[in-house]
């Protein structure tokens, strides 16, 4: 069991560096808050959400909401790594320089990372 969760664990932040940033990677409590909302978008999403994607469930507020914090953290990212003007080489970085707006670099990002579910 130690072994599938360190597994996991390293795999994870393996994805979170290759798909985020060093603002985000390098944080350890900002990583554990992204894959708890990762987990709760893909709790969130259930046949009622798939056949009723209209229909106001606790489920889909729930995902909303999950999405919309992970949109906050990244945005806050993006917003560190414009003021501070350093450029670095990752992910974040071709994104910004492509000249894309926020909502797609967030959806670019959330969209990539969905990763097998673990019960850790």
């Amino acid at each position: 069991m130690a072994l599938t969760h360190f597994l996991f664990q390293l795999s994870f932040q393996a994805t979170v560096r290759c798909l985020t940033c060093t603002e985000i990677a390098d944080e350890p409590q900002v990583v554990a808050r992204c894959r708890q909302l990762i987990n709760q978008v893909e709790r969130g999403i259930t046949p009622a959400t798939v056949l009723f994607p209209w229909f106001p469930s606790p489920s889909m507020v729930t995902r909303a909401w999950a999405t919309k914090q992970l949109y906050d953290i990244m945005v806050r990212a993006m917003n560190v790594r414009k003021q501070s003007g350093v450029p670095r080489n990752d992910t974040l970085q071709m994104l910004l320089d492509s000249g894309d707006e926020h909502y797609t670099i967030v959806g670019v990002r959330v969209r990539y990372s969905k990763l097998p579910r673990h019960s850790c």
